[in-house]
């Protein structure tokens, strides 16, 4: 039965609800819509078998998210802390403590710092593989500072915020990126006429009185204007 282990159940932690065998959230808002440990909702949607995610951020829990198997193994011989294995077999999750609070996407993929406002498979969960993220090292969660959360990787961070970025593999999971990036670094670049095209639904007549006969010469425009702001990237 899958279960919440002692190293999370502290009253600062956040989780949200993940589909059974999944690790996409179950509802859209999960960064609003979280969860104690031993909240009654969250209690009984894990007892019927289905996933849940740790959200980093509260309590000051910080997770490292490594996908590639050789610094994964390089990390764990390195440091002490409450680990997982990733549910894909190769890579692990690093639980810390800190004040560091920068989403990182680390160099050529190999993982992500998950600082705040992102979440990952918890301990005990199941993988679309069927394998299960166990436990690790089954010790208490380390707290570092954000000076020695920078030393570990400081091989590996590049000098970007994963907000200004679109890199992680499951991106699509995490609904408030696009949404932010488009806000950041698209919209407000573009004029005030193809804003207007992007953010508001017009019908064909509406379309014909602004000068445009037909939905695709306005994408056209829309898309150009993207690719002009660099959205192409």
């Amino acid at each position: 039965m899958i279960e919440i282990p002692k190293q999370l159940q502290k009253e600062n932690f956040r989780f949200c609800l993940l589909k059974n065998k999944s690790k996409q959230p179950f509802e859209e808002k999960w960064q609003e819509n979280n969860y104690k440990y031993n909240d009654e909702k969250l209690i009984k949607w894990i007892e019927q078998d289905n996933n849940y995610g740790v959200i980093s951020g509260y309590g000051k829990l910080i997770i490292i998210d490594i996908d590639d198997e050789k610094l994964s193994n390089i990390l764990y011989n390195k440091i002490n802390t409450f680990t997982i294995q990733s549910g894909g077999g190769k890579g692990k999750h690093f639980y810390i403590k800190s004040f560091y609070n920068k989403n990182c996407v680390l160099v050529d993929k190999k993982g992500e710092i998950r600082a705040h406002n992102y979440q990952v498979v918890g301990p005990n969960c199941i993988h679309p593989s069927n394998n299960i993220y166990k436990i690790l090292k089954d010790i208490e969660i380390v707290e570092l500072s954000e000076e020695e959360v920078e030393d570990l990787l400081k091989d590996y961070i590049e000098e970007k915020d994963v907000k200004d970025l679109k890199d992680f593999e499951d991106i699509n999971l995490q609904v408030n990126v696009d949404k932010i990036f488009l806000e950041k670094k698209v919209v407000n670049k573009l004029g005030d006429f193809t804003k207007l095209l992007i953010t508001q639904y017009k019908s064909t007549e509406e379309l014909k009185r602004m000068g445009f006969p037909s939905r695709s010469e306005r994408d056209g425009k829309i898309i150009t204007s993207l690719l002009l702001c660099g959205f192409g990237k």
